[in-house]
């Protein structure tokens, strides 16, 4: 029994030996594909797995991390990559950018449609929605940005994108009639207009 015993420990700690921690291949992969990973400390931290073969190309090795952790692996853009935790059959996961930059939006809101149900967005921009609220659609806000409306059935198995638009906020057009002083008038066009026989003392003329 006692001999069992430390061949199984051999074996075990022999397996352990050839894995290593998720955050060192994160690290290494950011060296070799000049790529930037987003993700937060806890999320990674006490996963250890054998490391991805050095001849694997970046999407071969986000597939095997996918499958490999319980971390799902996202591109956000040709050097962004988010990590977040999978989501289960009981939830759905988003992840809210920026269209124009790819970044994660930290503390958009999320509200249902039909229901009260609301959160945030975490550090990752990622957020998650229970299935079973009957939620059928949601508006998401955040400051700076268009409001969107955004179907549950647009979902996927993996944590989905959600890109969010910069509000634009046009200014109406205004006339100064008064430039200065009386009788200088700058027009829509940028022009400036003297009218002499209204003409009024400059600054600094007494």
């Amino acid at each position: 029994m006692g001999l069992f015993y430390l061949l199984c420990s051999t074996v075990s700690s022999a397996q352990n030996e050839d894995k290593i921690a998720l955050q060192t291949i994160i690290e290494t992969m950011e060296a070799q594909f000049d790529v930037s990973l987003s993700y937060t400390p806890t999320a990674v931290s006490g996963i250890l797995l054998a490391a991805p073969s050095p001849n694997l190309s970046l999407d071969d090795t986000l597939a095997y991390l996918n499958n490999a952790t319980p971390l799902t692996f996202t591109r956000i853009d040709a050097r962004y990559i988010a990590i977040t935790i999978k989501s289960d059959e009981s939830t759905f996961c988003g992840i809210v950018l920026d269209i124009s930059t790819g970044q994660p939006l930290e503390g958009a809101t999320i509200q249902a449609a039909n229901t009260n149900y609301t959160t945030i967005t975490n550090s990752e921009g990622v957020f998650y929605l229970p299935k079973e609220n009957n939620i059928t659609a949601l508006f998401i806000r955040y400051v700076g940005f268009e409001t969107l409306k955004f179907q549950v059935q647009q979902f996927r198995n993996d944590c989905t994108e959600v890109l969010l638009a910069p509000s634009i906020t046009r200014l109406e057009y205004i006339t100064l009639n008064t430039l200065f002083t009386k009788g200088i008038v700058k027009e829509l066009n940028g022009s400036v207009t003297l009218n002499t026989d209204n003409f009024g003392l400059l600054p600094g003329q007494v």
